[in-house]
C-alpha cells in the first residue's frame, strides 16, 4: 500500500460550512415576549433558553348539553324526560311501601308511614283481576302499567304507545285468547312470539316411516332429479341431499268467505252470456281470491282482453293525466332500480354483479311478466324456465330461452337483488305509520 494520505472528503457542495460550536436560535429579549416583564432586568445570554417558546393555544371549549322539553302528553306513554321510549321497569319497585312526608302524630309505630297508603301491590289495586271481565269502557281507562301488566298474562307483546297497546289488548280479549297460567306448560315454553297470532306455538311434527330416496328416477330412458332438488344437489350424495319425508299431520284454518261479483255458470259449468254476448255477473259468497271485477271492468278489461292489457292494468307504462295518482309506472320502477343498484356499486369496478348493466323498460317488464307466467304455470323453482324444453322437458320453457337468452337466470339474479317499489332516494317511513 502506499505511505501517502488521503484528504478527507468533504461534500461537493460549494455553500458546505463546518457546524458551530453552539446553537444560535435567535431568541428575542424576554422583555418583548410581554409586557408585563418590560420593568425586569435584562437576563444574561448564557443564561437563556436555546428553545424558542411554543404557542400552547387554549383548550377546547366542550359542547354544551341540549336541554330538549318533552311534551307532558308523552309522558303518560311511557316516554322519559329525554323523549326515550323505554325500556320500561314494570315489577321491583311496585312492593314499595309508599313514604309520607308529613308528620305524624307523637305515639305512632312507624311515623314514616301513611297507613292509608300502604298496599301489597300498587298495580294490582287499580289493576283489573283476571277473572273480570275487560270491557272496551275499561280498557280505555287503564293506565299503561295496567296495560301492559295484561298483555304480559296473555303473552302479547307490551312494546308501544298507549293508543297501540289498547288495540291490542282490546283485540285480545275480542279473541279470546288465555291467560298464561292456564295453556300448558309445553305452549308456553315454545310461544310463537312476535308476529303470529296470540296463543300461538310450535310443535314438533313426527314423521312417518323413513326418508324417502329420490336421487335416481328414470321414466321411459329419460333421468329426472326431485323437483325441489337443484343440480348440484342432485349429482352429490345421498346423505347431503334434501330428504322427502311424511307427514299425517293436518292443519284446519278458518275459511275466507266473502262475497264478490262472480260469473253465473250453467248446469255445464260454463259461463252464462246475454243475447249480446256479454258474460252475466252476479254477487256470491266464495272462498277464493277473487280480482275486484268493478274495478277490472272499469278500465275496459273482460275475458277476451290480452295478456299485456292486463300487465298495463297494473303496471302502467308511463304517467298520463288519467293515471291514478297512487299507481306506480314502469318508468319509476325502472328509474328506482337502477338507482338502487347504482347506490350499491354495482357495475364495473364494483363489488357485486360486476357485469351489471343498467336495466332498460322493456327488461323490467319481462322480468315481472315472468311471475305472471310462474302463475299461471308453477315451478319448484323459477330459474328453471330460464332452459329450453329440450334440457328440461317438465319445467324449461322455449319462451323464457328466447326472450332472456342464455344468461337469463343471472340477469333475473340481479333484477330479484336490485328491485324495488319505492324510490330509493327518499329515507325509509317509520313502521308506527308505514306497516307495509
Amino acid at each position: 500500500m502506499s505511505g501517502e494520505t488521503r484528504e478527507k472528503e468533504k461534500p461537493c457542495d460549494d455553500d458546505y460550512s463546518p457546524p458551530t460550536n453552539s446553537l444560535n436560535c435567535n431568541q428575542p429579549d424576554a422583555s418583548t415576549i410581554s409586557t408585563i416583564t418590560g420593568g425586569l432586568p435584562r437576563t444574561p445570554d448564557h443564561l437563556k433558553s436555546q428553545v424558542p417558546p411554543i404557542e400552547m393555544g387554549l383548550p377546547p371549549t366542550p359542547t354544551s348539553r341540549v336541554m330538549k322539553m318533552i311534551d307532558e302528553a308523552l309522558i303518560e306513554d311511557g316516554y322519559d324526560t329525554d323523549c326515550q321510549l323505554g325500556p320500561f321497569i314494570e315489577s321491583g319497585v311496585e312492593a314499595e311501601e309508599r313514604v309520607c312526608m308529613d308528620e305524624e302524630p307523637l305515639g305512632s309505630e312507624n311515623p314514616n308511614i301513611c297507613e292509608t297508603n300502604i298496599v301489597e301491590n300498587s298495580i294490582d289495586a287499580t289493576a283489573v283481576t283476571a277473572e273480570s271481565v275487560l270491557t272496551d269502557e275499561l280498557i280505555d281507562k287503564m293506565k299503561v302499567v295496567e296495560l301492559r301488566l295484561e298483555l304480559e298474562k296473555r303473552g302479547i307483546s307490551k312494546n308501544g304507545l298507549k293508543a297501540v297497546l289498547v288495540g291490542r289488548l282490546k283485540e285480545a280479549v275480542a279473541k279470546n285468547v288465555p291467560l298464561l297460567e292456564d295453556r300448558p306448560e309445553v305452549e308456553v315454553a315454545n310461544s310463537a312470539g312476535i308476529g303470529f297470532e296470540p296463543g300461538a306455538y310450535w310443535q314438533l311434527m313426527e314423521q312417518e316411516g323413513e326418508e324417502l330416496d329420490e336421487s335416481f328416477m328414470e321414466v321411459d330412458g329419460v333421468v329426472f332429479r326431485a323437483p325441489t332438488t337443484t343440480e348440484e344437489e342432485h349429482l352429490s350424495d345421498f346423505a347431503h341431499k334434501p330428504k322427502k319425508r311424511n307427514y299425517s299431520m293436518t292443519f284446519d284454518r278458518l275459511p275466507f268467505i266473502a262475497n264478490r261479483l262472480l260469473p253465473v255458470r250453467n248446469k255445464s259449468g260454463r259461463f252464462r252470456r246475454k243475447q249480446n254476448s256479454e258474460y252475466i255477473y252476479k254477487e256470491s259468497p266464495t272462498v277464493e281470491t277473487i280480482p275486484n271485477l268493478n274495478y277490472i271492468f272499469s278500465a275496459g278489461i273482460g275475458f277476451d282482453s290480452h295478456p299485456a292489457d292486463w300487465f298495463d292494468l297494473f303496471f302502467p307504462r308511463r304517467r298520463t293525466k288519467n293515471t291514478n295518482p297512487k299507481a306506480v309506472t314502469m318508468d319509476e320502477y325502472t328509474a328506482w332500480t337502477n338507482t338502487k343498484a347504482m347506490m350499491m356499486n354495482a357495475g364495473v369496478g364494483g363489488g357485486k354483479y360486476a357485469r351489471f348493466v343498467n336495466f332498460s323498460k322493456d327488461e323490467m317488464m319481462s322480468h315481472l311478466s315472468l311471475y305472471l307466467l310462474h302463475g299461471i304455470s308453477p315451478s319448484p323453482q323459477i330459474d328453471m324456465k330460464f332452459k329450453p324444453a329440450s334440457e328440461d322437458p317438465i319445467n324449461g320453457s322455449d319462451l323464457c330461452f328466447s326472450v332472456f337468452g342464455k344468461n337469463g337466470s343471472m340477469r333475473h339474479r340481479e333484477f330479484k337483488s336490485f328491485f324495488t317499489s319505492t324510490d330509493s332516494i327518499k329515507p325509509t317511513p317509520p313502521t308506527a305509520s308505514h306497516p307495509n
